[in-house]
């Protein structure tokens, strides 16, 4: 093993997580791009050929960033699914609820995709990423099919689709979304924006017969 490179297991776990550690810290004020590998290793305080023996590069390292996050996420879907399964009262207020905090609590991660999926030169190998959690919310939304919360003609895959647009564009599309009508994150995490988006899936955007009914 070359001089420098700590061999003691849990050295290199502790490295490896600080470099982890510090790739996320990163993102939080910059984008992909601009990030060097001489900042990652200032960051994590180690040196910067540690990148390339544990991850292989700085992409390695994002990379493995986005694996650990993934994992983080399907295991807070999961909490969610037996969540839904003990309190079964009130489930699309809890789902709109606990995934907003989810995705709210990481703001970095779209940049990463905006960066990296959306560039001339798109990383196809994230796209496997996102798979894992659309399987897991379209799971959440297949509960709730059978629980008879939601209608039996839907396509849960569509049914997905539609609320993770509703709960993830605004994200994508910052800073546009805040120049064009005035959202920006602290918006996005109020509890006004949480009722209007409970409000919306529940109730839907037609006025019917029996709510005319109800205010009269």
């Amino acid at each position: 093993m070359s001089r420098g490179r700590p061999q003691d297991p849990l050295k290199q776990q502790q490295t490896m997580s600080a470099l982890l550690d510090a790739a996320r810290e990163l993102l939080q004020q910059q984008s992909y791009k601009s990030i060097t590998i001489r900042q990652l290793a200032q960051q994590a305080g180690t040196q910067t050929a540690m990148i390339s023996y544990y991850f292989g590069s700085k992409q390695g390292l994002f990379e493995q960033l986005m694996v650990r996050t993934t994992e983080q996420r399907q295991r807070k879907l999961m909490a969610l699914a037996q969540e839904l399964q003990m309190r079964p009262e009130g489930p699309i207020e809890l789902m709109v609820n606990r995934i907003l905090d989810i995705v709210l609590s990481e703001p970095w991660l779209f940049r990463y995709f905006q960066s990296e999926m959306f560039s001339d030169q798109p990383n196809t190998e994230l796209s496997e990423l996102p798979q894992k959690i659309r399987a897991g919310i379209v799971a959440l939304f297949r509960l709730l099919q059978q629980q008879g919360v939601l209608r039996a003609e839907f396509d849960c895959e569509k049914v997905a689709a539609t609320f993770m647009s509703l709960l993830a564009f605004p994200l994508l599309s910052q800073p546009m979304f805040h120049t064009v009508f005035g959202l920006g994150l602290d918006e996005l995490n109020s509890d006004a924006w949480r009722a209007h988006l409970c409000q919306l899936l529940q109730h839907g955007l037609v006025e019917n017969a029996q709510s005319k009914e109800g205010a009269q």
